[in-house]
């Protein structure tokens, strides 16, 4: 690829992630917030978080909380799973005092309340048994 193209793209990047950064709307939500709250957008979240922007991003008010709690709230479990699996922090609490499972008991999704407890047992797995294993087998384990 010629390095005047390369260096273009990767201005505008940068000029892509100020902008996700800055830009919040009249409720005050964030890009990944909006992309959070709708199913058909996990492809324009992923592509958010992979620029930068913050999974942990707090806005208050009524109807507040992080990109996890908004996910939560709607039942989207492959959101949810997307955004901890890139360290969103599932204990946040908004302005309501709910954390994340909390808001998800309340709306009954329990698909979400799974995919909380799933990501967390995969988590605790490799503390204990270090990355290199899944689930009780070593990743390089011919089966």
């Amino acid at each position: 690829m010629n390095c005047s193209i390369s260096n273009r793209i990767i201005r505008i990047l940068k000029e892509l992630k100020l902008l996700q950064e800055k830009w919040i709307d009249k409720e005050r939500k964030t890009p990944l917030i909006l992309a959070c709250m709708n199913p058909k957008r996990l492809n324009v979240a992923k592509t958010l978080i992979d620029l930068g922007a913050n999974p942990n991003a707090y806005h208050p008010g009524h109807h507040a909380g992080t990109p996890l709690h908004h996910a939560a709230k709607r039942g989207l479990d492959r959101t949810v799973k997307l955004l901890l699996s890139h360290i969103a922090n599932p204990l946040v609490i908004n302005d309501n005092c709910q954390a994340i499972p909390d808001v998800a008991r309340a709306k009954g999704f329990n698909n979400v309340l799974r995919a909380i407890e799933w990501l967390d047992a995969r988590a605790l797995w490799a503390r204990l048994f270090g990355s290199n294993y899944y689930f009780g087998r070593h990743i390089n384990h011919k089966v």
